[in-house]
């Protein structure tokens, strides 16, 4: 199941359909990495490029790799 990260969608997930997995909802997900740390407009676009390479990455260790990446770029 795909959803934003509100407690009581996940709650329901977890109990309406045993044995779902959940994950967070990418764009929402998008939405607070620009919104809730400093995004000025000058690496706005570079955020979103970073990111959206985790978010496509074709398997787990390039994902992993580029989360890496990202964190080391803009930590």
């Amino acid at each position: 199941m795909i959803s934003d990260q509100r407690k009581g969608l996940q709650e329901a997930i977890g109990k309406h359909f045993h044995n779902a997995t959940w994950q967070r909802c990418q764009a929402h997900l998008m939405r607070n990495i620009l919104g809730y740390w400093y995004c000025g407009s000058k690496v706005r676009a570079e955020v979103a490029a970073a990111a959206k390479r985790v978010f496509q990455a074709t398997d787990l260790p390039e994902a992993r790799r580029s989360l890496v990446e990202f964190g080391e770029r803009f930590a």
